[in-house]
Formats: C-alpha cells, structure tokens, sequence
C-alpha cells in the first residue's frame, strides 16, 4: 500500500478501507446467491463468478493469490480451524493445489483486498468516462449529478472544493490526468 506523505514529509500508511454496512449486505447477498445448498462455504471457482457480479474481473492466477494471502492472514492471526477441509491446501496430484471451499468470512476478506488494491489506469478510465458522462472533463455539473446518484449528501461547497482540489485551481474542470493524480496519490 503506497505511503501518504505528511507535512513534516514523513510516510504514512494509507488506512485500510472497510466495507460501508450497504456494501456487506451486497457481498453477502453475492456470497448467498453461490451458497445454494445453505452449508455456509461456496466453491472457490464460484468466488470468481460473484467477485465479478461485484464490479471485479480477477484471472484465476489473481484468484489463487487471493485466497493464498486470506490463508496466510488467517494463519498469521492464529486462526487454521477447518482449513485443511475448506480451503485452498487441498492438493490435486503433483503438489498442485485446488482452490477449495471459501467461507463467508474468507470471502468478505478477498473483498476487503480488493477493495484496498490501487486501480489500474483502465479501471480510472473507466471511472472518469463514467463520471464525465462521455466527455474530456469532469465538471461541476457531473460531480453533482453523481453525489446525488450515490446518495451523498454533499454541499454545493464542498463539491466546490473538490472540483479546485483535483485541477489544482487552474480551472473549474477535472481533466482525466488530473483525476487520475487524484486517485492515484
């Protein structure tokens, strides 16, 4: 995770973002679509599928480094109950391993990862065509638009400010290397 510079210059670790209670309930509601039978765990060629129902394409590389990190995260906290039977340690012929069964917690735990994983510079184009609704530049009249569409109560000021923050008061638009010093700092 990239540092944040101080004003006395020294880095600090980004916080690590968690999940607002809305986008749980979606995760479990994408967990729960997978979990059929109702024994708590999906198969871990399933989480792909509902990781991309969530707005993410991860390859099946991706998906084994995924669960490979939530494995070592939950040894590291102490916690390898069920992971022989559940999860990715599992071995198929030769050493190779098979993905497994996840649990809700496992899963929410990738979310999290992704969640907190620097966008690609596709990812950013995406978002600023969407924000700029087609155009070069992101306008006032755009982050409006899209504050009310998320449900952001935001001011006029304070759309005001971000607008001058993100194209360092040169102008009242957001250019697409202006969003994407933005999102990448």
């Amino acid at each position: 995770m990239p540092d944040i510079k101080t004003k006395a210059g020294k880095g600090v670790r980004r916080p690590r973002l968690e999940p607002t209670e809305q986008q749980r309930a979606d995760i479990k509601e994408a967990f729960d679509l997978f979990d059929v039978e109702g024994t708590g765990t999906i198969d871990a060629k399933e989480v792909r599928v509902a990781l991309r129902a969530l707005g993410f394409e991860p390859s099946r590389d991706e998906l084994k480094r995924l669960i490979t990190e939530v494995e070592r995260n939950k040894k590291s906290a102490g916690n390898t109950e069920g992971t022989d039977k559940q999860r990715n340690t599992v071995t198929q012929g030769a050493g190779q391993p098979s993905l497994g069964q996840l649990d809700y917690n496992d899963f929410l735990e990738i979310m999290k990862i992704k969640m907190n994983e620097k966008p690609t510079r596709e990812q950013l184009s995406k978002g600023f065509l969407a924000l700029a609704n087609g155009k070069d530049v992101i306008t006032w009249d755009d982050l409006k638009k899209a504050s009310v569409d998320l449900g952001e109560k935001l001011s006029d000021e304070e759309l005001r400010e971000m607008l001058a923050h993100a194209c360092r008061g040169k102008s009242s638009q957001v250019t697409e290397e202006d969003f994407f010093r933005i999102l990448r700092s």
